[in-house]
């Protein structure tokens, strides 16, 4: 399975392979990563709807780039690209630990870090999982309006 095979996979079928994930360790974890995103839900609506966006030119987000941990923590950015700038921005600081979203474990991603607004420090949470060598999947949202949440799903792979 690579990242584009996850598009065709329903959400129930993507949080299930979610739920079932163990976290990547922070070492494996170095270098930029191509990202996807494949669904969310944005409140009032109950139900998910499909994104399945892969590096479209005119999607800005191209996924992560991931530096070398040190001390039980790792640093990284988003990567985002328009025409052939790109830039890394948002910065976060990642972590295994205890998940947001259900009882397993996680790489969380915190952008609660120096420079980051400050919509991005309080209301945007992401968490990864390792589904099989060199393919993750995330999980993650941004808070609306201080208690609504956007939920959406992410996967990566190491760019070529």
């Amino acid at each position: 399975m690579d990242l584009h095979d996850l598009r065709n996979k329903g959400c129930d079928e993507l949080d299930a392979m979610f739920q079932a994930a163990d976290p990547p360790s922070l070492e494996e974890l170095d270098g930029d990563y191509d990202g996807l995103l494949l669904a969310g839900n944005f409140p009032p609506a109950p139900k998910h709807f499909p994104i399945a966006i892969v590096n479209q030119p005119w999607l800005p987000w191209k996924g992560k780039v991931f530096y070398p941990s040190v001390g039980g923590r790792g640093k990284g950015a988003n990567r985002f690209a328009a025409g052939r700038f790109r830039r890394e921005i948002w910065p976060f600081e990642t972590r295994v630990g205890s998940s947001h979203l259900d009882d397993g474990d996680s790489l969380l991603i915190d952008y609660d870090v120096p420079g980051n607004p400050f919509w991005l420090k309080r209301g945007t949470f992401d968490e990864l999982r390792k589904l099989g060598e060199g393919l993750y999947l995330g999980k993650g949202g941004v808070l609306v309006l201080g208690h609504k949440r956007f939920v959406f799903m992410w996967a990566l792979q190491p760019a070529l």
